[in-house]
């Protein structure tokens, strides 16, 4: 029973965030906008689609980043990074729970190298989130609270056994 409540959920809710199908209500009941940055010397670019007014699908209780003890007013639901015009590999789990986003940007002086932060939430929900990427994809993911960074935060490491596709 529980494996197919969970499909349903993934079919119903979390598929058309990027799929784009309006599976919530009529197309216009919710509004979409992009955050995108650029770095020259590593010749990437970035995109962070926000999309504002849609129903809450995760237990307002499970804890995210920018958003607590209630549904957030804005997630992200696709994060696009190229460099040298290549789509760079980046998982839903390294911004599925970044709620209330509000500004990103691109660092990095190294072609090699680089690194895209979000900023978002508010107070005591701030964070501030920094993935960093090779040539390749994503390699780690570290999120801080704004207020206490050092208290609080979360290190992801990633890898990927790209010979075997």
């Amino acid at each position: 029973m529980k494996r197919i409540s969970l499909n349903r959920y993934f079919i119903a809710c979390l598929l058309p965030l990027y799929t784009g199908s309006p599976v919530f209500g009529q197309a216009g009941d919710h509004s979409r906008r992009n955050l995108s940055a650029s770095l020259a010397e590593a010749n990437a670019s970035a995109a962070v689609t926000v999309a504002r007014g849609l129903p809450c699908i995760f237990d307002p209780q499970a804890y995210g980043w920018g958003a607590e003890n209630r549904c957030p007013d804005a997630v992200i639901t696709a994060v696009v990074v190229e460099q040298g015009g290549r789509r760079l590999i980046v998982p839903l789990s390294a911004f599925a729970d970044l709620a209330n986003p509000h500004s990103i940007s691109l660092a990095g002086k190294s072609p090699k190298s680089f690194s895209l932060r979000i900023s978002g939430g508010d107070a005591a929900v701030a964070y501030r989130a920094v993935l960093r990427f090779n040539g390749t994809g994503l390699v780690s993911r570290r999120v801080e609270s704004g207020e206490f960074p050092q208290e609080s935060n979360e290190i992801t490491l990633y890898r990927y056994n790209l010979g075997l596709r």
